[in-house]
């Protein structure tokens, strides 16, 4: 297209209108991205980045950052969301998609986000670009969808001019439905009137990578269609049809020139879902209800017109609204159930040129609206631009011969400068022709403007330059006639088995003779006349002398299927061949031969037939044959029915009235038949009577003959009622030999209630008590005396026997034993014992005997004893000893201890040189002369104190201060020790017939801590204890001449 100002001016003197644009292209079908920007000055532009979102897909971004490189450099800008609206194309009255947790299948939003950005001084290659994750798995068009970034770019370039890049007016409509056209435009528009061109791109993951796209799917080819995906490179017109399922990517990059010289780019990547759909999507008619979307405005002069919409599915509204591209334009919508748009503009002479504007129409399907967007175009041509002188004539021209674009001129400018540009404007059809040659050959009939430009833009007046393309007056044209062939497909052609022998005439009128005719476009013969066909259709052709052609349909039929009919039928009956048919062919042509198996005759009527399947065929006059199969069925003879009455009492049980238990019968019905009849049960001997008696269980075949022999038979089973059987429903055991035991029964089967019997004996009610444990025959017998026996054992629980364990006291005298009554393991027990305790185990127990009474959970007692036994006393005895001698510390002494439990502690204290010495053995040695006492202690903690004494003799053997020996004191004495053990204080009490009385504490090594000289024979003694050590004390008294009167032992624990 020319783009310079005096060009156009010139252009429209000669052509009067001529296609220069103001675009509006529009929106897709699909979520996607498309990066926009607008310069503001001094380098600085704002950029718009659109993301359409699938609500049910990714989260949206709060922020999204913009990469620019160019060869001065390169950078990022973040760009903040500004604005967010949901443009789900969901019907009216929708509340809820997927957008707004509403539960719809679709949501769709529409974010856009902006920022400023700064280039350097001197840019002339900038490329903004934006890219995301992820694409949709779902995508089919793509080889790996999920694994694809989805990447736009802008580009500006040259940042010396101040351009803003072309605009979206619509936004993408994402669905689409398979089989029905779909049609959009992007609605782009550029603010400084540059020149738009579209085009389909790769799709991008990144920069200069393309997508990875499936087998058979390209740029070109995004998605699968019936005629491919086709884009006006002028308006951006998109027109397409799916001819299946799917989901595809395409991208349209949209370039914007100025003066013919490219400054700027956008692309805009869109997803686009065909689905199967219920749902008609409407359409919109052209200019005032035609088909052509194209018109021409008056400077000065209002142009009104209307567009119509419509809809197959008649009970939806269509709606419609424009993308307001053209500025001081009205579109109005009525409110008709099919709404018709008005569009009204008067152009200025600053609106001279090419316009575009989109409408959008859509119904009322829910969940999602069908719509499509169609592009109108106004061109206001300029008739008062003067024009210049160049030579130029028409040299030749062709009017159209075969098709309505054939027709031709050459067109020869001189006295110019070569290369000259040609334009031809059809004002007939609106049509321009273009090519630097001055030939055209494919040129439609109307009337011709001509305009031509030279090297420097020289043109020719205009006068003159007008020709005509006329059409071709009588063009060739074609009729075809069929004749049938002879036989419908349903028969068989005697005469000709392929049933080809139908034709096709054809003649040829108008063009230029002689003719050639076809029916297979393929091979060409000189006669119209087409033999031996089948049954079908046929394009003829013809074609004239001048190779142009014409074609014409002809049907070769078939006549009506040929049929045959049954008018009566009579069965053949008792096997005998008197059945018979009568037919009536119909369909063909002319009268018909009637045939069966193959044997002729002319009567339609056959007899004498057996039963059985015949043929039957029919032939017409054109030796048509047609086959059926006929069934001679058996005609009515005598039918047997038969019932039997069931036994008594079921096979498991006696019949106590009829011990065989053969009191079934068969009753026999004859029907259909000659009376009288006979039968019989066992095919021999026949009877007059029609029942059977006396007989058992079992299935009987039935005869019956009528009076004319034919016979019948059929079945009839004698049944049993259903076994009896007997359930126990409870059983309780006999216990302890009590003759307790007891049993509850359920009877089942047979027929009515029951008697219930145990060993003979007979009663109502189900329950037997009183039993012992044992088998036992228990029987039933129902209303029809069938007695049902069964045994039954009732079950002894075994008596037990209880057993005892004992643990003996630990010291002589002690009470701390126990003892323990049991029974076997598999029962709970209760235990009474002799000294009125309960449970299982009893404690702190003397020794003795106990007595334990053990009762199971039945009643069931057994009496066990246990024994306490206590050990032997412990006793201690003086075997040998040895005096010490005057060498000191050699005395020994050997004890013997008995009684207890070994092993055994032996304390041996010296009261006279207050020591004490402790083995396990009794055997002492180094001892020194004094006064000795022993004190046992056995394993169980069982001690005797001052359980025997001796003195050994020495060299001195009266010490001073020595405890000098054991003396026997008359009356009660006592030593008592309170508390014992004992941690801070504790007090001695005393009670002796002594006047005087010595009180020694002496520590385990016989060392002395403490000691009361001389005092009262009676009282008590209070010691703070705090300051010693834990550990085993003696408490010692003796009299006031030395002698050991009591020990008791102390134990310290703090």
């Amino acid at each position: 297209m020319l783009k310079s100002t005096s060009k156009i001016l010139q252009i429209l003197c000669c052509l009067g209108t001529l296609l220069f644009f103001s675009v509006d292209a529009s929106a897709s079908h699909s979520m996607g991205l498309d990066l926009t920007y607008k310069c503001i000055g001094n380098n600085q532009y704002e950029v718009n980045l659109t993301f359409y979102r699938d609500c049910n897909g990714v989260d949206v971004y709060s922020t999204a950052t913009v990469n620019w490189a160019a060869t001065c450099g390169s950078g990022s800008v973040n760009l903040n969301q500004t604005s967010m609206v949901e443009i789900t194309p969901s019907c009216p009255g929708i509340v809820g998609t997927a957008c707004n947790a509403g539960g719809g299948v679709y949501g769709i939003e529409k974010y856009t986000f902006q920022g400023i950005i700064t280039l350097p001084t001197g840019c002339t290659d900038i490329t903004l670009s934006h890219s995301m994750c992820c694409r949709n798995y779902a995508i089919t068009s793509l080889s790996s969808p999920g694994g694809e970034l989805i990447y736009v770019e802008a580009k500006i370039e040259n940042a010396a001019i101040c351009n803003n890049s072309p605009v979206f007016t619509n936004d993408p409509v994402p669905f689409g439905c398979v089989g029905q056209p779909v049609y959009y435009n992007h609605g782009a528009s550029d603010v400084d009137g540059d020149d738009l061109t579209y085009s389909l791109v790769d799709c991008m993951n990144s920069a200069g990578i393309s997508v990875g796209y499936a087998a058979g799917y390209s740029a070109t080819i995004p998605l699968s269609t019936t005629n491919g995906v086709v884009i006006n490179p002028a308006t951006g017109a998109i027109t397409f049809t799916p001819n299946m399922a799917q989901v595809g990517v395409f991208c349209v990059l949209i370039e914007e020139h100025r003066n013919g010289v490219l400054i700027g780019s956008i692309i805009r990547d869109i997803q686009f879902t065909a689905v199967a759909c219920s749902n008609n999507v409407p359409s919109l008619s052209g200019v005032n209800n035609t088909t052509d979307y194209t018109a021409v405005a008056t400077v000065g002069n209002q142009l009104c017109f209307n567009v119509h919409s419509t809809d197959i599915d008649q009970n939806q509204s269509t709606f419609l609204s424009w993308n307001n591209a053209i500025t001081g334009a009205v579109f109005t919508s009525s409110t008709a159930t099919y709404s018709v748009g008005t569009f009204c503009w008067t152009p200025t002479a600053n609106d001279v040129g090419v316009h575009t504007f989109t409408v959008t129409v859509s119904d009322d399907y829910c969940p999602i609206v069908g719509q499509n967007t169609y592009t109108y175009t106004i061109t206001v041509p300029d008739n008062n631009v003067p024009c210049d002188s160049i030579d130029m004539s028409i040299v030749s021209t062709n009017d159209v011969t075969c098709s309505s674009s054939d027709g031709a001129a050459v067109i020869l400018a001189t006295n110019g400068v070569a290369p000259y540009d040609y334009q031809l404007v059809n004002w007939t059809t609106g049509e321009f022709f273009n090519n630097t040659s001055g030939i055209f050959n494919t040129l439609t009939p109307g009337s011709y403007s001509v305009w031509v430009e030279d090297a420097n833009g020289c043109t020719p007046a205009c006068t003159g330059h007008t020709f005509v393309i006329a059409g071709n007056a009588i063009p060739v044209a074609a009729t075809a006639i069929g004749a049938d062939v002879h036989c419908p497909s349903n028969s068989t052609n005697v005469m000709d088995s392929t049933n080809r022998d139908g034709s096709v005439t054809v003649t040829a009128t108008g063009g230029t003779a002689p003719y050639l005719y076809s029916i297979d476009g393929l091979t060409f013969q000189s006669s119209g006349l087409f033999s031996n066909l089948g049954v079908g259709t046929y394009t003829a052709i013809v074609m004239d002398a001048n190779g142009c052609s014409a074609t014409a349909v002809a049907t070769v039929n078939e006549p009506r299927p040929i049929s045959i009919g049954v008018v009566s039928i009579t069965p053949a009956s008792c096997g005998l061949s008197n059945g018979s048919v009568t037919l009536v062919g119909s369909g063909g042509q002319g009268s018909f031969l009637y045939y069966i198996n193959g044997q002729s005759q002319s009567s339609p009527t056959f007899t004498n037939l057996a039963a059985g399947t015949y043929t039957f065929s029919v032939c017409d006059m054109r030796y048509c044959l047609y086959d059926t199969t006929i069934v001679i069925p058996v005609g009515p003879s005598v039918v047997a029915t038969a019932i039997g009455a069931d036994v008594h009492c079921p096979s498991n049980s006696t019949n106590v009235m009829d011990s065989t238990n053969r009191d079934g019968s068969v009753t026999v019905t004859a029907t259909n038949g000659t009376a009288p009849y006979t039968y019989s049960i066992d095919g021999s001997t026949f009877q007059n009577s029609n029942v059977f008696g006396n007989l058992g269980v079992g299935t009987y075949t039935v005869f019956v003959v009528d009076a004319n022999g034919c016979s019948d038979t059929t079945t009839a089973t004698v049944n049993e009622p259903s076994p009896i059987s007997i359930g126990v429903v409870s059983i309780t055991p006999e216990t302890c030999g009590q003759s307790n035991g007891s049993i509850t029964l359920t009877a089942s089967g047979g027929q009515g209630s029951f008697l219930y019997y145990i060993n003979g004996q007979s009663q109502s009610s189900p329950t037997f008590t009183n039993l012992a444990a044992g088998t036992y025959t228990f029987s039933v017998c129902d209303m029809r005396y069938c007695l049902y026996d069964t045994t039954i054992v009732i079950p002894d629980v075994p008596a037990f026997v209880a057993m005892t364990t004992t643990t003996n006291p630990s010291c002589e005298g002690d009470c701390n034993g126990t003892a323990t009554a049991y029974g076997d393991s598999l029962n709970t027990y209760t235990v009474v014992w002799s000294n009125g305790q309960t449970g299982a185990t009893i404690s702190n127990l003397c020794a003795g005997t106990y007595t334990a009474t053990v009762t199971d959970g039945n009643g069931c007692s057994s009496i066990a004893t246990a024994v306490i036994t206590d050990p032997a006393a412990i006793s201690v005895s003086l075997v040998a000893s040895s005096d010490e001698t005057c060498r000191g510390n050699d005395g020994s002494a050997t004890l013997s201890v008995t009684g207890g439990t070994a092993p055994y502690t032996v304390d041996l204290a010296n009261f006279t040189t207050a020591t004490t010495t402790s083995n396990a053995t009794g055997l002492f040695t180094r001892l020194n002369a004094g006064n000795h006492v022993v004190n046992v202690i056995d394993v169980n903690g069982c001690s005797v104190n001052c359980a025997t004494h001796f003195e050994l003799e020495g060299c001195d053997n009266a010490p001073s201060g020595s405890i000098r020996g054991v003396r026997s004191i008359a009356g009660s004495v006592s030593l008592t020790i309170n508390p014992n053990p004992a941690s801070s204080l504790v007090q001695v009490s005393y009670q002796t017939n002594e006047s005087l009385v010595t009180i020694t504490i002496l520590d385990a090594n016989g060392k002395t801590v403490h000691t009361k000289a001389q005092t009262s024979g009676n009282g008590s003694l209070e010691i703070i204890i705090n300051d010693w050590a834990d550990g085993l004390y003696y408490v010692v008294m003796t009299d006031s001449d030395g002698e050991l009167v009591k020990t008791e032992k102390l134990i310290i624990a703090k």
